[in-house]
């Protein structure tokens, strides 16, 4: 066996392998010296065959009668024990590593035969289970009999609870037999950390094992408790792989092209690269830079654009492609330019007809764009129907916004961008019918899509199926308001919202009324979830407990009532939460919207002025649910509706499907309105 190395196992997803990939390069760009092994049942993908692995070794599929995710975990598993490795560190595949201190840890196994961190206390396992436990994602042996025998007895532990879960009816297990709530219980039980707690724990060890405890800095998995962040991370659960690696994979791509490492990136954007190329593509700099613009990598496409033009200044596709980004960094006169030429030079070409087009667009000139995108669609993909859709809708020409967003569809299936502007133009089309239909066919494949619901609300307002409506927007079920419990170290409540106050209207991350938000008039921050100030770190963990207490009630609403309402059936077992600041003041107010990623969003008032007030006719700075867009209303039939009155110290939550807004405040208002707002995000 080899000194030591580190381990990875990817099965069962291709997700998982380019994960792998992903952290074992993080490794050898810090520790390019340290051996890296991939097990996997994918062996023969050409992922296998990047720089990054020394060491591929094949696994056999799982045997057990269990899920494809079920399955992975064993192999995950049964995999530890025949590490090539005297000493190992096995990392999860959604890690990366942040020091070259990686190196050191092996030395933590002179005399010990393991090293763990704790899981922290405000993780999944460890809120719901009140218990202290091991975090499995990082586990640092000495391969030895006893090493093997617990490797060996948590494999069959895990099986156990795995088929456990599996099972109609629910048993028992001591570990997590206190809690109540049965999905809990049967997510618990497939999780490595409820089996692992069987047979090593922070207070037990029945195998007499010599563990070394892990800072929680080796394993950081975005806890925001001060006492685990008082060190900088160096090895890290990355969430956002678990969004889309695919940018990532590009950037790594690239990064490998500047470094020299030719061959690696050729293969990595071979990997990435549509399997039909379109003809143009046979220009590997262009298909590079197509990739990373597509991905709106806008810094390395525009490198190779550049590179591309100087071998080739008349190249129409490199003008248009370098022209667009331009446009979309704001340099508008030289993107439009760059664009103008590069459709003179191919008047007909789709692909430089659609970046032309959807310049327009974007600078606002969409009556103008209608012309050459309808030319590039003639020839032209799922881009250019989309982008047709698009000028056709900010033009309010909504029954060709209909037709284009349907043809993109036919084109791209899984065009999720259409699919959910497709209800927009449908709405806007007043064909509240088509909405519903359309709608329905969304629900069809995930019971949560949050625009579906939103516009379901809506098209049931006009066609006067109320009863519908009123069920799905169940303003007095699932709004609630409610004051917090003062967190400990503050005399007062007030005390508490001043310490907010004075920090959020100091955060560097505010800007005035971004575009991409519903802040009209007002400042809104970037995300605060992982902010260290103690109050708003305070306030991140009340909310985190107003969300674990709206899980429990609608997980005992669905077991009670057959689980008829979306909300309360499309609870989230893992989740992440977003929360950032709002500040208005004087017309300051937010437009009717959504928060379409979410599965409950919610806010909690710092401050007010004096002008809200609860007996104030004119609800000025009052939270409003119900209503959406003005346009999309026939103004016939008004929508349910439920005004809030906000007062310091209270928090109000709601399904992100909720169409909500706030009235504006009085033109002379001088106080702040700061708020502090969150969105509960499913995690895969």
């Amino acid at each position: 066996m080899a000194g030591a190395g580190i381990v990875y196992i990817a099965a069962a997803e291709e997700r998982c392998l380019e994960e792998a990939v992903l952290s074992a390069a993080s490794v050898k760009r810090l520790a390019p010296s340290l051996p890296v092994t991939l097990f996997t049942d994918l062996p023969t993908h050409p992922l296998c065959r990047l720089g990054v692995f020394n060491d591929v070794i094949p696994i056999e599929p799982a045997t057990a009668a269990l899920p494809q995710g079920s399955q992975a975990k064993l192999l995950h598993l049964r995999s530890l024990i025949k590490t090539p490795y005297e000493s190992t560190l096995h990392l999860d595949t959604d890690m990366r590593v942040l020091s070259a201190d990686v190196v050191q840890l092996f030395d933590l196994l002179n005399g010990a035969d393991l090293a763990l961190a704790e899981a922290s206390l405000d993780s999944y396992a460890c809120f719901h289970a009140r218990m202290r436990m091991f975090n499995p994602s990082l586990v640092l042996y000495r391969l030895n009999e006893k090493t093997a025998t617990w490797l060996s007895e948590w494999a069959a532990a895990s099986e156990r609870n795995l088929h456990k879960a599996c099972q109609k009816e629910l048993p028992p297990l001591p570990a997590s037999s206190p809690i109540k709530d049965e999905a809990v219980r049967r997510k618990l039980l497939g999780m490595g950390q409820i089996s692992l707690l069987e047979v090593l724990s922070p207070v037990a060890n029945r195998f007499n094992l010599t563990v070394r405890p892990l800072d929680y800095c080796w394993n950081h998995c975005g806890s925001t408790l001060p006492e685990n962040n008082r060190q900088p991370a160096r090895i890290k659960y990355w969430l956002d792989l678990k969004k889309a690696t695919r940018p990532e994979l590009l950037l790594l791509a690239y990064r490998w092209k500047q470094e020299g490492r030719i061959g690696d990136a050729n293969a990595l954007y071979a990997c990435l690269a549509h399997a039909g190329r379109p003809a143009h593509w046979a220009n590997p700099v262009l298909m590079e830079a197509y990739l990373h613009h597509g991905e709106r990598q806008f810094e390395p496409a525009l490198a190779l654009y550049g590179k591309a033009l100087r071998s080739d200044p008349q190249n129409a596709h490199a003008l248009a492609g370098k022209g667009e980004i331009k446009a979309i960094q704001r340099q508008q006169e030289e993107g439009m330019g760059l664009l103008e030429q590069a459709v003179s030079l191919c008047p007909a070409d789709a692909w430089v007809l659609t970046r032309y087009g959807r310049t327009l667009v974007l600078l606002e000139r969409a009556e103008q764009a209608i012309a050459p995108l309808t030319r590039a669609l003639a020839e032209g993909g799922a881009d250019a129907a989309f982008a047709l859709a698009e000028a056709q809708y900010q033009t309010l020409h909504y029954q060709a916004a209909v037709q284009a967003y349907r043809r993109t569809l036919r084109l791209s299936p899984s065009h999720r961008i259409a699919s959910n502007n497709l209800l927009m133009a449908l709405t806007g089309h007043r064909d509240y019918a088509g909405v519903v239909g359309h709608a329905d066919t969304l629900l069809a494949e995930n019971g949560w899509n949050v625009n579906a619901l939103a516009f379901k609300c809506i098209a049931f307002a006009e066609l006067g199926r109320r009863e519908e409506e009123r069920q799905l927007a169940d303003f007095e079920r699932l709004l609630e308001s409610r004051q917090i419990e003062l967190p400990g170290g503050y005399a007062s409540l007030e005390q508490f919202n001043q310490a907010l106050a004075g920090y959020l209207l100091r955060e560097p991350s505010l800007k005035r009324s971004p575009p991409q938000h519903a802040t009209r008039a007002g400042w809104h921050s970037g995300d605060l979830a992982h902010c260290p100030h103690p109050a708003v770190a305070a306030l991140n963990q009340m909310l985190l407990k107003e969300a674990t207490r709206r899980m429990v009630q609608a997980r005992a609403r669905a077991k009670s009532s057959g689980g008829v309402h979306p909300f309360d059936k499309h609870v989230p077992d893992g989740f992440v939460i977003n929360s950032w600041a709002v500040i208005m003041e004087g017309t300051g107010h937010q437009i009717p919207h959504v928060h379409r990623d979410a599965w409950l969003s919610g806010v909690y008032y710092v401050d007010l002025p004096a002008e809200i007030t609860s007996d104030d006719e004119g609800r000025q700075g009052w939270l409003r649910f119900g209503p959406s867009k003005e346009s999309w209303h026939t103004g016939q039939s008004a929508p349910a509706a439920k005004l809030v009155c906000p007062k310091a110290g209270m928090v109000v939550s709601f399904p992100s499907f909720f169409w909500h807004e706030t009235v504006p405040l009085p033109a002379d208002t001088k106080a702040r309105r700061i708020s502090y707002a969150f969105d509960v995000l499913p995690v895969l």
